[in-house]
């Protein structure tokens, strides 16, 4: 089909599901104008994560339509597929497979440097390697572009998910740089975990929801990740895959696949095994977080600069602050210009700066952290609430909704329990800005 979009489908693994599927294969494909081509779980063959998938409560399906017309049909799907429609058989989600974009596509050839030796200072990486803190016993897998091995970012395997099926123990390789960056970045916190490469893109390939969704599945499930490190993210989806309305929504089936991917297995105890690192986004915008970073199951990263300041360019959520949000070193702009960076590619003198890189150091935070004999046998939520509580902290008169819980770093035992604390009860303070004003940590628009 010439012109064509993906599209995604997310239905019910029951009989409901497999009767819209196989319509839409078949009779159905003329009248919505779709061509089927592949199943999630068949892309994955040969994976334990076909496995897990096989007896997932949903399945994922990949269909091709014309250009243009994607969220119209989307529309239609939902609408006509919904169990109470006219058409035979049950459709949970139908969206575009957009694309997400990975910041500073560049060659492979990158070298740390700039801010980062201080980054690590500013994490406390050098006295949690001194306690013999490294990371030991813990898994990280990047899921990106994959590895490129001639610049000393070792990983346990690489996955290549661009191939189909899926190709585990692959060549190493990254013809964009970014996943080798990223891996370098967290090796350096972390020297001591297993980390693996999953790689969903390369130059011919943009980074999609699809590649995503089966990366992350690999990532949790094969490669048995503590941390999956996320430094991607998408802004808006023009419709909505269950309710067709505008705007920026979610997409169902990336949030729902973190999720199932996250329990590792539909009869789990509902506990997280693992923690999402997302990256927030560089659009230095305070209206919202990039997907999937403000799905309530991730723990969305941002950027401060050397001196703990949110970077210019690092997203946060003046309304809806998330409750697991982070901070990381990643750089700092002034205008168009790099002021701070964590190393750079030597070919094109890219600086390499962003929420991206600063999630590559928050995984390596997370993993270096959780090794600690402190929280070695927590569970995902309760290291997580331990790490914001006694890793976290933000200066002073720095803001819930800008800062989250402040910057992570190592603490030692004599310190743990007031690494977070804000210094005791203090007054509430007033912050006009453009469009309101902040009582504490509280933002009240102003309407004109």
């Amino acid at each position: 089909m010439d012109g064509a979009t993906e599209m995604i489908l997310t239905v019910p693994r029951d009989d409901a599901g497999l009767i819209a599927i196989e319509y839409l294969r078949t009779e159905g494909a003329p009248e919505y104008s779709c061509e089927f081509v592949e199943a999630l779980q068949t892309k994955l063959e040969g994976t334990e994560a076909a496995q897990f998938l096989s007896a997932a409560p949903v399945a994922y399906y990949l269909f091709r339509v014309p250009m243009g017309i994607e969220n119209d049909v989307a529309e239609r799907l939902q609408g006509d597929f919904n169990g109470e429609g006219p058409r035979p058989g049950r459709i949970l989600a139908a969206e575009v497979n957009y694309l997400m974009e990975l910041s500073q596509p560049t060659p492979p050839d990158f070298t740390l440097g700039g801010k980062h030796s201080d980054y690590l200072k500013m994490m406390n990486v050098p006295d949690a390697h001194a306690d013999g803190v490294t990371g030991a016993g813990r898994t990280i897998a990047i899921v990106d572009t994959g590895i490129e091995p001639a610049h000393g970012a070792t990983v346990q395997e690489m996955v290549d998910v661009l191939q189909n099926p899926v190709l585990r123990n692959a060549a190493h390789q990254d013809d964009k740089g970014h996943g080798t960056a990223m891996a370098l970045l967290a090796r350096e916190v972390a020297p001591d975990a297993t980390i693996y490469a999953v790689r969903i893109s390369d130059r011919n390939s943009p980074v999609n929801v699809y590649g995503v969704i089966a990366g992350v599945f690999v990532a949790a499930i094969d490669c048995m990740a503590d941390v999956v490190n996320l430094s991607l993210g998408f802004e808006k989806i023009r419709k909505c895959g269950v309710c067709g309305a505008s705007g920026a929504v979610r997409s169902r089936a990336l949030e729902t696949a973190l999720r199932i991917a996250q329990l590792r297995g539909p009869q789990s105890s509902a506990q997280p095994a693992l923690l999402y690192a997302a990256a927030m986004g560089n659009g230095g915008t305070a209206s919202g977080l990039d997907h999937p970073a403000r799905y309530p199951c991730t723990v969305p990263v941002g950027s401060v600069d050397s001196s703990g300041k949110r970077s210019a360019f690092s997203n946060y959520d003046r309304a809806n602050p998330h409750k697991d949000h982070m901070m990381a070193p990643g750089g700092q702009t002034s205008g168009q210009s790099v002021t701070e960076a964590t190393g750079s590619w030597a070919s094109t003198g890219t600086q390499c700066h962003g929420t991206s890189a600063a999630t590559a150091y928050a995984s390596g935070m997370l993993a270096l952290l959780w090794s600690d004999s402190r929280y070695a046998a927590l569970d995902a939520d309760a290291f997580l609430t331990a790490v914001k509580a006694s890793h976290c902290s933000r200066q002073s008169g720095q803001r819930v909704d800008e800062h989250g819980s402040g910057l992570i770093r190592y603490e030692p035992p004599s310190t743990t329990g007031t690494a977070g604390s804000s210094g005791g009860t203090q007054a509430a303070t007033l912050e006009f800005v453009e469009d309101g004003v902040y009582v504490g940590d509280v933002f009240l628009e102003i309407k004109t």
